[in-house]
C-alpha cells in the first residue's frame, strides 16, 4: 500500500489519515515506517484514552459488586430508591434474532432523541448493525424502562435481586429512559453507544443501567472484559475500568504534491505559532482583569 500511494498514485492525493489508531500495532507501525522511508511526512497526535474493564478475575456479579467502592455501592442504592420512590423500573435485553430488534432500536432512538447528544450522522447505521449482530448472536441492547405511579415492591439489594428480563415484551405503560448498545463477541464485550433521558439525570439512570449491564455480562455471558472504546469519563473508572491505551490520529502529507507540502507546513509551524499567540493573548487578558 505504501509503495502504491508513493508510486502510481504519487500525485493523486495530498493527505492520508487514519483515526482512532491504537498506540501499538505491528502492521500499522510498519506501514507508517514504510511511508516515512518513502519520504512522506507523518504526524501522530493523541485523540482519546481507551478504558477497559477487566472482568476475568470475578466469578460472579456479586464478587464484582463487593469489589466496588463503598461510595459507588451507596450511590447505586440511592439511585434505585429514588427512582422507585414514585414509580417502577424494568430492564429488557434485546439479544436474540427472535427478538423484535426494530422495536428495540426504536426505543433506543427515542432515548437518544431525549438525551443530551447530537443527531446521529447516519440514523440508519446502528439499526442495520443491530440486525446483523442479532443474526450472529452478538447483539446486547439494554434498555431501562420506567413507569411513574407504580412503586417497585422489591428490596434494594442490587447485588442479589435481579430485575433483568430476557426478551422483548415490556409491561404496558413503561417508557425507555436509558439505553446501552453493547456487542459481545468471542468472550469479550464492547460498549458502542450509551444515552439516557436528560429529564432523569437526577436519578442517575445511566449508572444504574451500567450496573445491570455488568451483572448480565458477568452472570449470563461470562465475558472476560468490557472495552469502553472512547473516552475516560469518571463512571468508567468508578466501575474499576483502567487505562488500556491512548488512541491517536495519524496523518501523512504527500511531499510530491504542493498542497500536501503546504498542509504539512501549516500543521507543523503555523498552527503551533497561532496557538502561542492565543495563549499569550489569554494570559495578557487575565493579567489585565487581575489588575482591574
Amino acid at each position: 500500500m505504501a509503495q502504491f500511494v508513493r508510486g502510481p498514485m504519487a500525485r493523486e492525493w495530498d493527505l492520508v489519515f487514519f483515526d482512532d489508531l491504537p498506540s501499538k500495532d505491528r502492521m500499522l507501525d510498519a506501514f507508517k515506517d514504510e511511508l516515512g522511508a518513502l519520504g512522506i511526512i507523518g504526524m501522530s497526535e493523541p485523540r482519546f484514552p481507551n478504558i477497559v474493564l477487566d472482568l476475568s478475575r470475578f466469578d460472579t456479579s456479586q464478587s464484582f459488586y463487593s469489589a466496588l467502592s463503598r461510595n459507588l455501592r451507596r450511590s447505586l442504592v440511592r439511585s434505585e430508591k429514588k427512582l422507585t420512590r414514585d414509580g417502577g423500573f424494568y430492564m429488557a435485553v434485546y439479544s436474540l434474532e427472535t427478538c423484535d430488534v426494530d422495536h428495540g432500536m426504536s426505543m433506543y432512538n427515542k432515548v437518544y432523541g431525549d438525551s443530551w447528544k447530537g443527531e446521529e450522522a447516519d440514523p440508519c447505521f446502528h439499526r442495520k448493525l443491530a440486525h446483523y449482530l442479532a443474526r450472529i448472536g452478538a447483539l446486547r441492547l439494554f434498555l431501562l424502562y420506567y413507569k411513574k405511579g407504580e412503586p417497585h415492591s422489591g428490596t434494594s439489594d442490587l447485588a442479589c435481586n435481579s430485575f433483568s428480563q430476557q426478551g422483548c415484551v415490556v409491561p404496558e405503560g413503561y417508557n425507555p429512559v436509558a439505553a446501552r448498545f453493547v456487542v459481545v463477541y468471542k468472550g469479550k464485550a464492547y460498549d458502542l453507544k450509551t444515552a439516557y433521558n436528560k429529564a432523569f439525570v437526577e436519578y442517575s439512570v445511566g449508572s444504574l443501567l451500567m450496573w445491570f449491564v455488568l451483572r448480565y455480562l458477568l452472570d449470563v455471558d461470562h465475558v472476560s472484559s468490557l472495552d469502553f472504546q472512547k473516552g475516560s469519563e469518571s463512571f468508567k473508572l468508578n466501575f474499576k475500568g483502567t487505562l488500556n491505551d491512548v488512541r491517536a490520529r495519524y496523518r501523512g502529507f504527500n511531499s510530491c504534491c504542493m498542497k500536501g507540502l503546504v498542509e504539512s507546513h501549516f500543521e507543523a509551524h503555523a498552527i503551533p505559532f497561532l496557538r502561542k499567540i492565543r495563549h499569550a493573548c489569554q494570559t495578557t487578558k487575565c493579567k489585565q482583569v487581575e489588575q482591574r
